[in-house]
């Protein structure tokens, strides 16, 4: 049986520290196949994505416009491929067997 895609989406604006741990986090699931979305609703500078030696697809995407949270959540979900959609804040994260 082949393993359930998840989705990750992330949304942050202007916290890159914040952010990068929260990346992190979900990089560093023991879980796989996961799909990173993260959503930069207009950060003054463009997020850095660590790199991963994982199959992990990762996507960063600029919303079109400020966005306030709940629109910057459906933003990222319209664009995601897998069959189960989680949440991650920008200053939270994951635990390694979160998902």
């Amino acid at each position: 049986m082949e393993a359930i895609l998840v989705s990750i989406i992330i949304v942050t604006k202007d916290r890159p520290v914040l952010a990068t741990r929260a990346i992190e986090s979900v990089l560093s699931q023991e879980y796989s196949p996961i799909e990173l979305i993260i959503v930069d609703n207009q950060s003054a500078s463009p997020i850095a994505v660590p790199t991963t030696d994982k199959q992990f697809k990762v996507t960063v995407i600029r919303t079109p416009r400020m966005m306030n949270a709940s629109e910057s959540r459906n933003f990222g979900a319209t664009k995601s491929t897998g069959e189960l959609i989680g949440f991650l804040d920008d200053d939270d994260f994951y635990l390694s067997y979160k998902i």
